[in-house]
């Protein structure tokens, strides 16, 4: 396992695949634009690369389909798990900004 920085995008793969269990990075994408999209833009390369990189640091495990598309899945591992949990439980750092015009 190597040590990695979580940027905002580990946290919505790690975070999409906590409540779905597991997916390839086409249903992530796909799931992204349901949810999270409205509020975060994300490259669809971002999910393509991200869930790569958090199952060589062994934070999601990667099953490769032996025939067919050879399509990639993703599962959370204990330590991509906890890590979610460590972040969540962090809670917001500061005061949120308000985004409104008080003019109106």
């Amino acid at each position: 396992m190597q040590a990695i920085k979580l940027t905002p995008t580990s946290y919505i793969v790690l975070g999409l695949l906590a409540e779905c269990g597991e997916a390839t990075p086409y249903e992530l994408k796909t799931l992204s634009a349901h949810s999270v999209g409205n509020l975060w833009s994300l490259q669809h390369t971002q999910l393509y690369a991200e869930p790569e990189r958090l199952a060589k640091a062994g934070y999601l495990t990667e099953t490769q389909e032996d025939g067919g598309r050879r399509r990639k899945l993703y599962r959370l591992t204990e330590a991509g798990q906890a890590a979610l949990d460590a972040w969540l439980a962090s809670g917001p750092t500061g005061d949120l900004p308000e985004i409104r015009d008080i003019t109106c």
